[in-house]
């Protein structure tokens, strides 16, 4: 069985799902869309404008959580899920708190830095298998920045709330690490999920700081040592740092 998986660069999702069909060595092929150009609904419900979505045959699934519960039913060489009901329902608390408080935040916090600076949205770009041609990323870089403010959400005040609870966010997988609920030497569904959306958190210079020497950008680091992006920092508005860098 040979898997399609539709993308998106800037998506902390595509990178979960390929990291998976990578560590369950599934052959597969992954085709993306513009950045930001998918839903700000649940990622769960799936829908056309969702990514991450993958096909296999007449079968389409959309939605990270969906996929993966699949992808574990299809291939069960690596597991993601542990068969115990306790087990079961810690690692989806895990994926749920992460799909609605930690991926959104992030997401509305990166389309913020990059309103500020449209050319960084490149270097999330250049990584992407369907690569667009220089010419084609100055044409659609603002239209996907001002689609991902609207479908996201992404107003100023939002974000600055977002900024103001990362430092507890951070702290929340600091303290699932120390659990052992995440950071096992078998990476779960719910590892790999919070570790890329913390990956796409580092990229953004502004944030930086507040993932210095903790042990969940390092747990982040160690699921996925490469990931692309890069937005600069001294961007996003100093008075939104006040409390976290004092």
């Amino acid at each position: 069985m040979t898997i399609t998986l539709c993308g998106a660069p800037a998506s902390d999702s595509s990178a979960c799902v390929e990291a998976v069909l990578r560590l369950k060595d599934v052959p597969y092929r992954r085709m993306d869309r513009l950045p930001f150009l998918d839903r700000a609904t649940p990622r769960d419900e799936g829908g056309p404008f969702t990514v991450p979505t993958v096909r296999a045959g007449d079968v389409r699934i959309s939605g990270t959580r969906r996929i993966l519960t699949q992808l574990d039913r299809w291939f069960p060489n690596r597991r993601l899920y542990p068969d115990t009901p306790a087990g079961l329902a810690s690692i989806r608390a895990v994926e749920e708190w992460n799909a609605t408080h930690l991926q959104p935040a992030v997401r509305r916090i990166l389309i913020a830095a990059v309103r500020r600076a449209p050319k960084a949205l490149d270097s999330y770009v250049e990584a992407s298998p369907t690569m667009l041609p220089p010419w084609s990323r100055a044409v659609t870089r603002l239209p996907s920045i001002a689609f991902g403010w609207f479908v996201h959400n992404a107003a100023e005040h939002e974000v600055a709330a977002d900024i103001a609870e990362l430092p507890g966010h951070i702290e929340r997988v600091d303290e699932l690490i120390s659990d052992g609920i995440l950071g096992q030497p078998v990476a779960s569904a719910a590892d790999l999920q919070v570790a890329a959306t913390l990956r796409l958190l580092s990229t953004i210079g502004d944030i930086q700081p507040l993932l210095t020497n903790r042990a969940a950008a390092q747990f982040a680091v160690e699921l996925f040592p490469l990931f692309p992006g890069n937005v600069p920092g001294r961007l996003l508005p100093a008075r939104w740092f006040a409390d976290q860098l004092t």
